[in-house]
């Protein structure tokens, strides 16, 4: 169920599904809560998941501008709000990012905080820098040619020519969201430029489990596993034959890595 909630300044939209402990859910860049549909789906029943609009991005307000620390306050205001003493966290890619601050500044909120295809820092996005290095603005870059470049990058080969060839299925709308205004990626940018989590991951005291995958050319494996190798007691999983849409090419072995570590 779609919901509304006005936090920390501006109106938040999530959606709710399943009965259970929370586990909330955090999108990528350019995406919105739509772009998580498939977790519960792949995580299964016994759980609430929340899955949320980060400031900037889908029915959520949009500011003309906000930083990275905005949306690890908002998500923890939303915890709060929601009346939780402690939350599950998930973040993918972006949310990642957003995810791992918010385990620096609230670790007493997160129980159980999943860094999926992350990384602790960078100048700028890693869709951003791809975009850049092909000679792209990612302000006004085309939606068609940016999905041509992200999944260049973010499949395997062989998931690649699955999906040319009709064998693998894969929503791109969903995938990326609802259509940004350059101003709007403008600020969705400069939110997470310069970004460095890498100075406070001893502040991350809740159970931390980080996610790479084999061939992502997004967040290569070496930089989620910096991440682990950073963080007290956190654990890695390396997903084998996955690129950064793991949940496309490789649900089973993404489900089997979450739930196992939720269940702790």
């Amino acid at each position: 169920m779609e919901k509304f909630i006005d936090i920390n300044g501006i109106t938040m939209c999530y959606e709710e599904t399943g009965e259970g402990k929370p586990l909330i859910l955090v999108h990528g860049l350019t995406g919105n809560k739509d772009t998580m549909a498939a977790f519960p789906r792949i995580l299964g029943e016994g759980r609430k998941y929340i899955a949320v609009d980060v400031r900037g991005h889908g029915k959520s307000s949009k500011p003309a501008a906000y930083k990275l620390e905005d949306h690890a306050d908002d998500i923890a205001a939303l915890i709060k709000a929601l009346g939780y003493e402690k939350a599950d966290l998930l973040g993918y890619s972006m949310g990642s990012y957003i995810a791992l601050n918010t385990g620096e500044k609230y670790p007493e909120l997160i129980d159980h905080l999943i860094l999926l295809a992350s990384k602790p820092n960078g100048k700028t996005s890693s869709v951003e820098k791809i975009v850049t290095d092909a000679g792209y603005d990612m302000a006004t870059l085309p939606q068609e040619k940016m999905f041509e470049l992200i999944l260049a990058a973010a499949l395997t080969p062989e998931s690649l020519r699955k999906m040319k060839s009709g064998e693998m299925q894969i929503d791109l709308t969903a995938l990326t969201g609802v259509p940004m205004t350059p101003e709007e990626k403008t600020a969705e940018s400069l939110s997470i430029a310069g970004f460095d989590l890498s100075p406070d991951y001893e502040k991350v005291t809740c159970k931390t489990l980080v996610i790479s995958c084999e061939y992502d050319g997004i967040n290569p494996p070496e930089l989620g596993k910096e991440i682990a190798d950073g963080i007290p007691g956190a654990e890695f999983v390396l997903i084998k034959d996955a690129s950064h849409l793991v949940p496309y090419e490789q649900p089973e072995a993404l489900a089997k890595a979450v739930n196992d570590f939720l269940a702790k």
